[in-house]
């Protein structure tokens, strides 16, 4: 069963990359946000998880590149214990 019924309107959801460093110590959110600005300019491919029922040319599973500063904008949605972006589809410059 999928996480919800229907993605509505342009948007596009897309998997939020993991970061791959590991820190022995906590951070908070704060400092957590900042080290994921910076990694955001190194995602130049994004999966894309769910697309809204008015996006005509992307689907899901499609790779696209999103620009880092459309990224630090998308809204951060949690399902099922994995983090999403979502994004309108005009974001996506570049679908592979």
């Amino acid at each position: 069963m999928s996480a919800f019924k229907e993605l509505r309107g342009k948007r596009v959801l897309v998997t939020k990359p993991v970061s791959e460093t590991k820190s022995l110590i906590e951070i908070t959110p704060e400092v957590q946000a900042e080290l994921d600005k910076e990694l955001m300019s190194k995602w130049t491919r994004l999966t894309v998880f769910a697309v809204g029922n008015e996006v005509v040319d992307i689907k899901p599973n499609d790779e696209v590149y999103i620009n880092a500063s459309m990224l630090a904008n998308a809204e951060l949605v949690r399902l099922e214990g994995v983090d999403y972006m979502m994004v309108l589809d005009h974001a996506v410059a570049i679908v592979y």
